[in-house]
């Protein structure tokens, strides 16, 4: 897991710089009117999502871990809790999902640690890293997001 400042991502731009560039290009090209949908920057191997939701109840979160794709979270308004736990320490509560990429895991407070989510900070994911992102602290708040998905095989071509 990485968190850090939007523009400190070439620190950690380790293997593909190609790659990082292209996924901070399209962070920084997005903003408050961007269209929530689904873009293709590299076809299913690179994509984003622009999302806009409402942030949930810590009760109602579940940790995930995705298998192929590592995930970098951007806020492009509002804020959010993000949770992050080794997932050896956790129970599976559902088996992996091939076509979401993930196996869900019940929640576990005390085995995990958080933060706040804000525009201008990214949070890097790698696979098998568990995270519950879209947590409120306290009441929902609506913010909007971009999600990259980045295959694993991309990091080092």
């Amino acid at each position: 897991m990485i968190i850090d400042f939007i523009n400190n991502w070439n620190c950690y731009s380790k293997g593909n710089q190609e790659v990082w560039r292209e996924a901070f290009d399209f962070i920084a090209s997005v903003n408050i009117n961007t269209e929530e949908k689904k873009y293709f920057l590299r076809g299913d191997e690179m994509f984003a999502m622009v999302q806009g939701y409402e942030t949930k109840f810590i009760h109602d979160g579940d940790v995930e871990i995705h298998r192929r794709y590592a995930d970098i979270h951007s806020l492009i308004l509002g804020n959010e809790l993000v949770y992050y736990s080794p997932i050896k320490l956790l129970e599976q509560k559902q088996d992996f999902t091939p076509t979401s990429d993930d196996v869900i895991y019940s929640f576990q407070q005390d085995q995990s640690i958080h933060f706040h989510l804000l525009p201008g900070i990214f949070a890097l994911f790698f696979p098998e890293e568990g995270h519950m992102p879209a947590i409120n602290n306290g009441e929902p708040e609506k913010v909007k997001k971009v999600l990259i998905k980045i295959d694993k095989r991309l990091k080092s071509e």
